[in-house]
């Protein structure tokens, strides 16, 4: 599992209504993507939408569900497109007037080119560095700018 964590200068319901709108992640994905909600009401356990990535030159089709919500704690979501099922989870503790926000996720199954890819990119440092862009970008959006995408995350404890 892959996980890194930021301090975001922004209350936990600040950044947790930020990240736990899922036709928002667009705005901070460090490669372009489209989800659409393909369930009725609200974000909440159960909800799906429909994502189209495109990465490593391709692009990837996947379904997401809500797995966890738990407002201002945790947001929970898998992915599972025809060659792979990936989980993802955010996680918010109150921090000093701020928020400390963790991004991680593992691959629960996984098909060419991502059996081959994801061991190199993780020794490599790719997967962290992903994470450090997602997190930079997120916190950057939610303070109005004030971070620059370079930002490096550090390792979640």
């Amino acid at each position: 599992m892959a996980e890194r964590s930021i301090k975001i200068d922004a209350p936990v319901e600040t950044v947790f209504a930020y990240v736990s709108d899922i036709s928002r992640h667009s705005e901070w994905a460090q490669h372009e993507l489209k989800l659409e909600q393909t369930s009725s009401g609200a974000v909440q356990v159960g909800a799906t939408f429909h994502s189209v990535g495109h990465q490593m030159g391709r692009e990837f089709e996947s379904e997401v569900k809500i797995t966890e919500f738990v407002p201002n704690e945790k947001l929970a979501f898998e992915s599972e497109g025809k060659d792979f099922h990936f989980q993802h989870h955010f996680l918010m503790k109150s921090d000093n007037g701020g928020t400390l926000l963790t991004k991680g996720g593992e691959p629960r199954r996984v098909g060419f080119p991502f059996n081959i890819a994801i061991p190199v990119l993780g020794l490599l440092g790719v997967i962290n560095r992903g994470l450090d862009r997602d997190l930079a970008a997120i916190k950057a959006n939610i303070e109005g700018g004030g971070a620059p995408a370079s930002e490096e995350a550090k390792p979640a404890e």
